[in-house]
C-alpha cells in the first residue's frame, strides 16, 4: 500500500510531470492523478518498484504514512516574483523533508525553548525590532555577529535548501503544526553571506508580524525589509555611524561591521534621514556603474552563515560521525541523499570538538552551540 500524498511530494521534489511519472513507472498519466488524490492505495509490487526507481526514492518512503503539507507562509510572496511554479513546489517539498527529519527528532529530544515573539498588531515596525532584539536575548545596540544561530538558538528550525534561484528565491518561513508552534526558515544554498544575514532577518521579520499571511503582499514585504534593517543596523546605531557625507568608500567598511550589503545600508540611511531621495538615487547609479550590483566588494570577506541545530540533533541520535544507515532507518531516502542533506548543515567547530578558545565572535561558525537534550 502508498499513500497519494508520498507520490506527489516526491514527484515534485524531483520536478517530475505526471505525464513523466507515468512512463517511468509503466502506468497512465490518469492512474497517477487518481493515486495521487488517494488516500492510500495497492498498485502491486512491479509497479510499486518502477514507481520508487521513477523517483528516486526507496518504496517504503512511498509506505510511510504523511504528515501535513507544509503552510506555504512567506512562500505567497515568492510566488509573486515570476518564478516558475515547479521551482517554488520542488523548494516547498525539499522543506517538507527536512521539516520531517526535524520533528522526528524533536519528538526524542527537547529542544531550545521558543522565543520568537508574536507581534502581530505593532504598527511601528522598528519597535517590533528592538522587542525582538530583547526577547531573543540580544542587546538593543551592537552588530549582531551569527544571525542564523540566534534563530536556532531561539527555537527556529532553519532548513539549508539546495533549490535557490538568485534574487527570487533566496529563502521562505512560515509557522508549521496544528498549534503553529513551530517556526521555520528556509535558507537557499548559493547566496552571498551579506544576503543569508539579511534575508534571514527579513524572514524572522514575517515570523514576528506575519503569522498567515494575507491582504496587501507588498506592504507585508516592505515591512518585513524594514524590520530586517532595524533589526541587523538599528536606528540609534546608524545615526551615529550616518554623521559624516554618505559615500560608496564610506559604506564599504560598514558592511563588514553590520554585516549588511552595501545596497541595503544604501536604503537604511535614507530610511534613517542621512540621505534624500536624489542622494539614495545617485548612490544607487554609482552602485551600478561599478558593476557592484552583481558583486559588491567584499563578497568573500565572510564563509556565509550555515544553520547548525538539524545536524546536531542527528549526531545526538545517531552518532558524531552520524550513522547515515540508522538514519535511513528512521526516515526511508537513500543514504546518497541524506549525505547530502546532512552536508548542507555546519558540523561542530573546530575549537568545540577540541575544547579551545572559542574564536572571535566575528566569526560566522563561533560559538554555534543549539543546546538539545533528551526529553525525560
Amino acid at each position: 500500500m502508498i499513500y497519494g500524498a508520498r507520490v506527489r511530494q516526491a514527484r515534485e521534489l524531483r520536478g517530475l510531470t505526471q505525464t513523466g511519472t507515468a512512463q517511468g513507472a509503466g502506468l497512465t498519466q490518469g492512474r497517477i492523478a487518481q493515486i495521487e488524490l488517494t488516500s492510500s492505495v495497492d498498485i502491486g509490487d512491479d509497479h510499486l518498484e518502477r514507481l520508487a526507481q521513477t523517483l528516486k526514492v526507496p518504496a517504503a518512503f512511498l509506505q510511510r504514512p504523511p504528515i501535513e503539507d507544509l503552510a506555504e507562509g512567506s512562500m505567497q510572496f515568492r510566488a509573486r516574483k515570476s518564478l516558475p511554479a515547479g521551482v517554488l513546489r520542488r523548494a516547498r517539498r525539499e522543506a517538507e523533508i527536512a521539516r520531517e527529519i526535524a520533528r522526528h527528532m524533536l519528538s526524542q529530544l527537547q529542544a531550545p525553548s521558543l522565543r520568537v515573539p508574536d507581534l502581530r498588531g505593532i504598527d511601528d515596525i522598528e519597535e517590533a525590532a528592538q522587542l525582538t532584539r530583547s526577547a531573543l536575548g540580544l542587546p538593543p545596540h551592537g552588530p549582531i555577529p551569527r544571525v542564523l544561530h540566534t534563530l536556532e538558538r531561539s527555537g527556529v528550525i532553519v532548513i539549508a535548501l539546495e533549490t535557490w534561484v538568485d534574487g527570487k528565491l533566496d529563502a521562505f518561513s512560515t509557522w508549521d503544526g496544528p498549534e503553529l508552534d513551530l517556526p521555520l526558515v528556509s535558507i537557499g544554498e548559493g547566496a552571498p553571506w551579506d544576503r543569508i544575514r539579511f534575508t534571514s532577518s527579513h524572514e524572522l521579520g514575517h515570523l514576528v508580524l506575519h503569522r498567515a499571511p494575507g491582504g496587501d503582499l507588498n506592504a507585508m514585504e516592505k515591512e518585513a525589509d524594514h524590520f530586517a534593517s532595524e533589526f541587523l543596523f538599528p536606528r540609534e546605531d546608524a545615526e551615529k555611524e550616518f554623521t559624516k557625507t554618505v559615500t560608496l568608500s564610506r559604506l564599504a567598511p560598514l558592511k563588514l561591521k553590520w554585516g549588511m550589503s552595501i545596497a541595503s545600508l544604501i536604503f537604511r540611511a535614507f530610511e534613517v534621514g542621512a540621505i534624500d531621495q536624489k542622494q539614495k538615487t545617485s548612490l544607487q547609479v554609482q552602485l551600478g556603474a561599478r558593476g557592484w550590483r552583481k558583486q559588491e566588494p567584499g563578497a568573500d570577506a565572510r564563509e556565509p552563515e550555515r544553520p547548525r541545530a538539524l545536524r546536531k540533533m542527528m549526531e545526538l541520535l545517531y552518532g558524531d560521525p552520524i550513522d547515515i544507515r540508522q538514519l535511513a532507518e528512521a526516515f526511508p531516502l537513500y543514504t546518497a541523499e541524506l549525505n547530502r542533506i546532512v552536508g548542507r548543515y555546519a558540523d561542530a567547530p573546530s575549537w568545540q570538538a577540541h575544547k579551545t578558545t572559542p574564536p572571535p565572535a566575528e566569526s560566522p561558525s563561533a560559538g554555534v552551540l543549539v543546546q538539545f537534550r533528551a526529553r525525560a
